[in-house]
């Protein structure tokens, strides 16, 4: 069904971000070598089906100066994708993606939410972790590789995204005429698109922020979809992944699927509304369950109340491995006034005590102890009852990383007896 089972009128596609493209000049002065600028590149292979059965390949390539890869970025290349075609005058009533799991481009709440603003029938199914090379990375590397070799034989100076785009298009296209060839399968275009930084931050600025909530198990998804018996801000999502035609008409009976012997309860298809408020309730009783139960087990500590700016405070861990967390606190602990969410994505219920700051992370390991970096580029919220109590002064060194200064903090096999002493010593 992927690919050779579509119809007319459907597309099927595989996507992804290729590795920046670094601009480099031969013979290059050694100053430009610090000054070197890259060019997003994101290469998207289509399948489509002419009504003689020919199976047709394009490659559609966007190329950008903007570097932000995120769901933003991804749907403005979707909406051209569709505008191309409809220019070309080829109609399409169903859209099939392939990509990864990536959460800051296509599988996070934000990325679901941009996806079902859709306006046509569309199935995005996500790969397993881990997974090998597609014909996107191939096109990328194909690209990079003529590009290179030009730039190596001296034949084209490329200083920035703009160029690389012009020297693609002038060199690079492909536009054959469908029948060219006998074989089935065809390669019919291969076509770039430019999508200009100031575009691409217009077009994110311009997405609506609409409040939606973070599904249960986004992991477990593997495949999402968008349809018109669908009503706005819902998606039908699956554990596993199944493209048969009964699939296609948004079923929600397994039992009608061409694969429900081998579906069960994990490829049952469940429709979610992302903004549903009975949800935000449910999903938010249990959360409070949850931290009644830690209540009940854990004991908050006394030093909880204790906490000043900039103290170190200890997390008590359940990884054998990693017996406790160091934090940086960013000011007093504090109750919730109302549902908070981190940028670890932890999210706490209101009237919680918690503490906000960040983590410590290991940077070096000595046979006398290890020197930890504290990580600013990320806030954590942190529940009170998970607090083991306030680590003692911890000797610090300067350091330098990426040419910028940086404090250590020195974690001693004494200091680490003494933590190690307020994480076993808390009542459970």
């Amino acid at each position: 069904m992927a690919v050779e089972g579509l119809q007319e009128g459907q597309i099927s596609k595989v996507q992804d971000f290729s590795k920046n493209y670094t601009c480099l000049v031969p013979d290059e002065v050694q100053s430009l070598h610090w000054t070197q600028t890259q060019s997003t590149l994101f290469p998207v292979v289509t399948f489509r089906k002419t009504d003689t059965g020919k199976l047709l390949e394009d490659h559609l390539v966007f190329i950008s100066d903007e570097l932000e890869h995120d769901c933003a970025f991804v749907e403005m290349v979707n909406a051209d994708i569709h505008s191309y075609y409809q220019q070309a005058g080829v109609e399409i009533v169903r859209d099939i993606e392939f990509n990864d799991g990536c959460a800051a481009q296509f599988k996070s709440i934000k990325s679901f939410g941009l996806f079902s603003k859709r306006s046509i029938h569309t199935d995005r199914v996500y790969f397993e972790l881990s997974h090998g090379k597609g014909p996107s990375d191939g096109v990328g590397g194909v690209i990079k590789s003529l590009v290179a070799t030009a730039v190596c034989s001296q034949k084209v100076i490329i200083r920035d995204a703009k160029e690389f785009f012009d020297f693609l298009s002038d060199r690079c296209c492909i536009e054959n005429e469908i029948g060219a060839s006998d074989s089935k399968h065809q390669i019919k275009t291969r076509k770039f698109f430019f999508l200009d930084k100031q575009d691409v931050k217009w077009y994110r600025d311009s997405l609506d922020e609409l409040p939606y909530k973070t599904l249960k198990g986004t992991r477990k998804i593997h495949q999402i979809t968008i349809h018109s018996s669908l009503k706005s801000h819902e998606l039908a999502i699956r554990n596993y992944a199944y493209l048969c035609e009964n699939c296609a008409q948004i079923n929600l009976d397994s039992s009608v699927c061409d694969n429900s012997q081998m579906l069960q309860e994990y490829g049952q298809r469940k429709v979610v509304n992302l903004l549903s408020k009975a949800a935000d309730e449910d999903s938010d009783d249990e959360m409070c369950d949850e931290l009644q139960d830690d209540k009940e087990q854990w004991q908050m500590s006394d030093a909880v109340h204790m906490i000043k700016k900039d103290d170190i405070v200890v997390i008590r861990s359940v990884d054998t491995f990693n017996p406790y967390y160091l934090v940086k606190a960013m000011d007093e602990a504090c109750e919730l006034e109302e549902m908070f969410a981190d940028d670890y994505g932890h999210t706490l219920p209101p009237n919680h005590t918690v503490v906000k700051g960040h983590y410590l992370e290991v940077q070096k390991r000595t046979k006398d102890g290890c020197f930890m970096l504290e990580d600013t580029t990320k806030v954590v919220a942190i529940s009170a009852f998970c607090i083991s109590g306030i680590s003692p002064p911890l000797t610090t060194s300067k350091g330098i990383k990426k040419r910028k200064p940086i404090t250590l903090y020195e974690i001693s096999p004494e200091i680490n007896d003494i933590l190690l002493g307020l994480v076993t010593g808390c009542n459970i």
